[in-house]
């Protein structure tokens, strides 16, 4: 009688192998897919840096404080033939300025206007408060630490008095004084942020002034007889000169662009 034929049993084990590994492939795929930071996404682009004040290129700035100026600091020749004794050589008071320009880095430069109201109440004076005003071109050299810039300034221009027509009653021109300046002086800005600072900042100026002759027409009317003596009369017809020295400091804010 013949034997029935065996069927041959295949081992379950690489079955289950596969499953095993089809499911933790399957795992580690959904991980990924929630973890973006897995991603190969390239080459990582480095983050720009920050913007510093000395990457600006335009300002403009302004403030407030005291100011003094002395005309006959550095005398020439006669040390009242300039004012006559009728304006004081020395006063103080309040002074003001504005200015703007260019920065390249390190650098800065433009024009500054600047105006001193000036007091002084010694008896006798014509003139008790006038006013000097000033327009230079200033460079600047600045030293970049953050947030904070000490700097180093030089400057020259035009300066004139301002409030003299009073001087001489009856004068038709009023007393005019006025010449050139150079300036130095030094300062610190404070950058809360990169276009805004807050600073001051102290100069000192050295002051050629000249004051033109007075016509004799004009001093030989009849108003000017009894307020004129005869001294102030031979010093005002001619030219006067001086070299004065002024000061100033001021604090206020500035804007960068």
């Amino acid at each position: 009688m013949p034997r029935p034929s065996r069927t041959r049993a295949w081992p379950t084990w690489p079955i289950g192998v596969a499953v095993c590994a089809g499911l933790l492939l399957g795992a580690g795929s959904a991980l990924a897919a929630k973890n973006p930071e897995s991603r190969d996404t390239g080459p990582v682009e480095p983050e720009a840096a920050p913007k510093q004040p000395s990457d600006t290129h335009f300002w403009i700035d302004g403030g407030g404080g005291y100011g003094a100026v002395n005309m006959n600091t550095f005398v020439i020749d006669n040390e009242e033939a300039l004012t006559a004794e009728l304006v004081p050589l020395e006063a103080d008071g309040i002074a003001g300025n504005l200015g703007f320009g260019l920065r390249f880095g390190a650098f800065t430069i433009g024009p500054r206007g600047t105006v001193m109201v000036l007091r002084n109440e010694t008896a006798g004076r014509r003139i008790r408060e006038m006013s000097l005003w000033s327009i230079d071109l200033e460079l600047g050299i600045r030293i970049p630490l953050s947030h904070v810039e000490p700097y180093f300034m030089v400057g020259g221009g035009y300066s004139t008095f301002g409030g003299l027509d009073d001087a001489i009653e009856g004068l038709g021109d009023g007393l005019n004084i006025d010449g050139a300046n150079l300036r130095a002086g030094i300062g610190i800005d404070w950058f809360p942020t990169t276009s805004f600072s807050l600073g001051a900042r102290g100069t000192a100026e050295v002051l050629f002034l000249s004051r033109p002759a007075v016509p004799l027409r004009d001093l030989a009317q009849p108003r000017q007889v009894g307020t004129l003596s005869e001294a102030r009369s031979r010093l005002l017809e001619g030219d006067g000169s001086s070299a004065g020295l002024g000061y100033s400091v001021v604090a206020g804010p500035g804007f960068h662009f």
